[in-house]
């Protein structure tokens, strides 16, 4: 079942739901990512059943939170954003992000964020991604919208997780996330600019600890560059090892 097929089972079912043409129109632009999240979680899985994809489709077909729109008429789904976090006459901090959806739910705004699993687990409420999204939004409360992976659907296939986010919590996080950037302002210009070379690995705040990787055995791809002893060496593995990719950009 490819992305056309399945583009054309989503359309058709919202059509046939019982929404209002407008909560129609707005559905079927929220398509598109729930398609990717699928086929990504059937590639991954490789015994992930039509069924479970069939099941999805009346999920989504059932318009129960309605993503919300724009003046121009543009849904916040896989909404991009950057928002400024501190700043003054010498820097400036901006946080940038991209969030699933925002949408609204028994008559309430939420963020939401799309999760697949194979196992049934609760994810910790107060991750920073969470956080993050609860301080760039405004919004107190978040959805997590759980998509399970496993052979067979069960009752817990499709499942939700509510969290609200106290504002003494968000204002933590926005002085946590403050303090994170001024450590690589003050560490990146004085140290760098005494002395460059000598102090390169203070400077952008080297980790020894986290070398090893998940379970120790994952090494950091740029453990090469971080070992090698000269600057020379240094630039001549960035040179012929890696590639400089595009900037990456939230709302693109």
């Amino acid at each position: 079942m490819d992305y056309l097929k399945l583009t054309i089972i989503f359309v058709a079912l919202t059509l046939k739901s019982h929404l209002t043409f407008t909560q129609k129109r707005r559905l079927i632009c929220s398509i598109p990512k729930t398609i990717g999240k699928i086929l990504e979680s059937r590639k991954k899985s490789g015994n992930f059943s039509k069924c479970v994809i069939s099941n999805t489709c009346f999920f989504i077909a059932k318009g129960d939170f309605v993503p919300l729109v724009n003046k121009n008429g543009v849904p916040a789904v896989e909404l991009g954003f950057s928002k400024i976090l501190f700043e003054n006459e010498s820097r400036i901090y901006i946080v940038e992000g991209r969030i699933d959806l925002i949408s609204k739910f028994e008559d309430k705004l939420f963020f939401t964020d799309h999760k697949t699993q194979g196992t049934k687990k609760d994810l910790y409420g107060f991750k920073t991604q969470f956080l993050t999204y609860a301080w760039a939004t405004g919004l107190s409360d978040g959805l997590i919208n759980y998509v399970g992976t496993t052979k067979e659907p069960n009752k817990d296939t499709f499942r939700r997780q509510h969290i609200n986010f106290p504002k003494h919590m968000i204002d933590l996080w926005k002085d946590q996330m403050t303090g994170i950037f001024n450590d690589i302002y003050y560490q990146t210009h004085e140290l760098s600019e005494k002395a460059p070379i000598e102090n390169s690995d203070r400077a952008f705040g080297r980790r020894l600890t986290s070398c090893a990787g998940a379970f120790e055995s994952n090494p950091c791809q740029y453990i090469p560059i971080c070992t090698s002893q000269t600057l020379e060496m240094k630039q001549s593995i960035k040179k012929f090892n890696f590639v400089e990719s595009k900037i990456w950009r939230p709302w693109e």
